[in-house]
């Protein structure tokens, strides 16, 4: 009797494909690791932004004062209006407000008589050649025929054609002090809450709205639109000590969250991915208050949470 080895049919082979294959793709999209990946960078978001801020505590601690970042681009309690030009001022409107300097016809009045220094307004000045006429002949009162009479300086003109011509030398012309768009900025500007990015370097940042180096921050409206190196907070002053390198974004170095602006997304030194915010704040009972500050260190690209930022 011959003895057969019994195997799967080829139908049986492929049900069981088939289920493992079902099996697979469910379990898959249980796990889904994308979703994990993501997760797992928020954790260390989570831990950066701790890690970032204990520092700056500790450091304050350490040295029994308010740690202000690197002189370069310090941490700022807000923004001043005091000094921005037009452009700038704009920018931190309603807190700031642009005025100009003068009207468009302020300025002075000057010329070859004393008297064109008395007309502070434009007509009056171009108007003054009418105020200073000389005329030739027979003054009234004056025995003596032929001549230049009028206002002070007149009588100096001996001839006709010299005291004609008066009008034009004694005119007074008209000279705008200041250009029309120049001004001052004033207001209340923004005076606490004003958020920086973090950097531990801050060669070429310039800030302001359309600079191509300027960093961008997903959770602060992306673009921080101010001037010189206003926007970031260099904090490279904390490592090694404090802590030992200034983190950046989990997706490292090089990574752009955001391709479709052409400002300065990128992360690197220059664009860690958190920013910082310090607010001033007065403490204790009336009489006895002392200014201090509230920290809150966030990042600016999480992925599976809508916010990552810790205050304390």
């Amino acid at each position: 009797m011959v003895k057969q080895n019994k195997g799967f049919t080829l139908i049986e082979l492929l049900i069981i494909i088939g289920i493992i294959g079902f099996l697979a793709a469910a379990i898959l999209v249980a796990v889904d690791p994308v979703r994990r990946i993501q997760e797992a960078r928020d954790s260390k978001r989570w831990a950066e932004v701790n890690a970032i801020l204990n520092a700056i505590l500790t450091k304050q601690v350490d040295e029994r004062a308010y740690y202000q970042g690197y002189s370069t681009a310090p941490i700022l309690d807000g923004l001043v209006c005091t000094g921005r030009a037009e452009g700038p001022c704009d920018d931190l409107a309603p807190d700031c407000t642009w005025t100009p300097e003068v009207p468009f016809e302020a300025g002075f009045c000057d010329g070859v008589p004393p008297a064109c220094a008395g007309y502070g307004t434009q007509g009056p000045c171009e108007q003054i050649e009418a105020d200073l006429v000389c005329t030739w002949g027979d003054a009234p009162g004056d025995p003596v025929e032929n001549v230049c009479y009028g206002v002070a300086g007149c009588s100096s003109y001996g001839n006709q054609t010299d005291c004609d011509q008066v009008e034009t030398d004694l005119a007074c012309n008209w000279t705008p002090e200041v250009p029309f768009e120049a001004g001052f900025c004033d207001g209340t500007g923004a005076p606490g809450g004003f958020a920086q990015i973090i950097v531990s370097a801050d060669t070429n940042v310039d800030c302001g709205a359309g600079n191509a180096n300027t960093p961008t921050c997903g959770a602060l409206g992306n673009t921080l639109s101010f001037v010189g190196k206003e926007c970031v907070a260099n904090l490279s002053s904390l490592a090694p000590t404090y802590i030992a390198a200034i983190p950046v974004d989990p997706h490292g170095a090089g990574w752009d969250p955001d391709t479709t602006t052409a400002t300065q997304s990128v992360i690197s030194t220059q664009n860690t991915g958190y920013y910082l915010i310090r607010t001033p704040s007065t403490v204790g009972s009336p009489g006895a208050q002392s200014d201090t500050y509230a920290y809150t260190v966030g990042a600016c690209w999480p992925e599976q949470v809508t916010e990552i930022q810790v205050l304390r």
